[in-house]
């Protein structure tokens, strides 16, 4: 979403106090935005056909789980290890300052923890690149024994990777 399109469309003076919330608290807004879109969209266990071939992978995927999802339901587990709904999604939400957006750049020495999750526009010149280490959100791991997913949410920067399966066939066996 362009920050022009929602200044447009929160043009009254009761919605400017809504508007100047989402630029100070961005990536909560993000956060229930997608709720909402993921509440409005109808269920996802059939996948739309998308004849594009960079999306096939995530097609297979998403079938599988919800192939396992649903043999789940069918042999009546209560499993605490559902899939996040958000990795079900077929949708990303980001809101983004366009070009036509009037707001004053930030000097990148300016930006302070005051800043942490607003949205701010920095205009700065790269003197220097370093590797990009992505940020987990969800850990999915497969057990070599039954092929069981286990989906572990990160919340913080660290974590500890789980080492046992947590699936019934995995704990009758006694195997890890």
């Amino acid at each position: 979403m362009h920050l022009e399109d929602l200044d447009e469309f929160f043009r009254r003076d009761a919605d400017e106090q809504l508007m100047k919330s989402i630029l100070s608290n961005t990536k909560r807004y993000v956060q229930l935005l997608a709720q909402v879109a993921d509440s409005l969209i109808p269920n996802r266990r059939k996948i739309p056909n998308v004849e594009d071939d960079s999306s096939w992978m995530d097609n297979i995927l998403i079938n599988q789980r919800n192939e396992n999802a649903q043999n789940q339901e069918n042999n009546n587990e209560e499993d605490q290890n559902q899939l996040p709904r958000y990795l079900k999604n077929i949708f990303d939400i980001y809101i983004l300052a366009g070009p036509g957006y009037k707001k004053k750049f930030t000097a990148l020495r300016a930006l302070k923890a005051d800043r942490i999750g607003h949205l701010v526009q920095v205009r700065c010149t790269v003197v220097r690149t370093s590797e990009v280490k992505p940020l987990i959100q969800v850990a999915t791991y497969v057990c070599d024994a039954c092929g069981y997913e286990i989906y572990q949410p990160v919340s913080s920067q660290f974590y500890n990777p789980l080492v046992d399966c947590h699936s019934k066939p995995c704990l009758k066996n006694k195997t890890r």
